[in-house]
C-alpha cells in the first residue's frame, strides 16, 4: 500500500511524497541541528507543519496527539542538545525536558539576532512589498498584512513590534508603530497618500489599531 512521507524543500514546506510504508503514514519530524537564528526559525516552521500533518493523521486514526508527535528534545541533534542544556539551561542533558527546550526555542526566536535591533524603517522597505501582480484586492492586503507578519516571528520583533497582549505595557506604542510601518510600505505611492490622509484627518483612531 502506497502513504505519503513528509519531506521538506529548500524552502522548509512540506512536500508530500508517495512511498511504500506498512499499515501507517509515517510522519517524519525535522531535526534541529544549528543553533543559529535563520536555523532555527527554518526548523520551527517544519515543526508547525509536521504537528499539522500528525494532527491531521490523528484526526482520522484517532490517536493521541501527545502520543504520535515525537518529543522536541528527540528532535535535536545530540551535540547540540548536549551544549544547549550545559551552556544555555545549566542543567545535565537527561535533565532537561522537551517543555524547556520548547521554551529556549521560543525565546531565541523573541530576540533580535545578536541582541542588536535593526534600522526598522530600512528593514521593512527593503523585505516588505505589496504584491502588485495579485489582482485580487482582497488577497493582495491579506499577503500585505501576512508577510508583516512572517517577518516580525522570524526576525525576533515580536517585542517591539507584534501585536502582543494589549495588557501588557507599550501595547499602544507598538500597535502605532505597526500603523506607521504598514501604511509607509504601501503601493502605489497613490494609495498610500490616500491612506495617509484619510488616517490623519478622517479616521484617526486607525493609528491604534491596524
Amino acid at each position: 500500500m502506497q502513504w505519503n512521507e513528509a519531506r521538506f524543500d529548500a524552502d522548509g514546506d512540506a512536500v508530500m511524497q508517495n512511498v511504500h510504508q506498512p499499515v501507517f503514514e509515517f510522519v517524519q519530524a525535522p531535526k534541529l541541528t544549528d543553533w543559529s537564528q535563520d536555523a532555527v526559525v527554518r526548523w520551527k516552521r517544519r515543526w508547525e507543519q509536521y504537528v499539522g500533518i500528525v494532527r491531521q493523521r490523528c484526526m482520522e486514526s484517532g490517536e493521541r496527539l501527545e502520543v504520535a508527535v515525537r518529543p522536541v528534545k528527540t528532535c535535536i541533534d545530540p551535540e547540540l542538545l548536549e551544549v544547549l542544556c550545559l551552556y544555555e539551561l545549566r542543567k545535565a542533558a537527561d535533565d532537561v525536558t522537551s517543555e524547556e527546550l520548547v521554551s529556549l526555542i521560543d525565546a531565541k526566536l523573541g530576540s533580535v539576532k545578536n541582541a542588536q535591533v535593526p534600522d526598522l524603517d530600512d528593514f521593512f522597505r527593503q523585505l516588505l512589498k505589496v504584491d502588485l501582480h495579485e489582482d485580487d484586492i482582497d488577497a493582495r492586503v491579506l499577503k500585505y498584512y501576512r508577510d508583516f507578519a512572517t517577518l516580525i516571528k522570524e526576525n525576533g520583533l515580536s517585542k517591539i513590534i507584534g501585536v502582543g497582549n494589549p495588557a501588557d505595557g507599550g501595547y499602544n506604542d507598538r500597535m502605532k508603530l505597526r500603523c506607521t510601518v504598514l501604511i509607509d510600505n504601501l503601493e502605489p505611492k497613490m494609495l498610500r497618500d490616500d491612506v495617509r490622509r484619510h488616517v490623519k484627518y478622517e479616521c484617526r483612531e486607525t493609528k491604534r489599531n491596524d
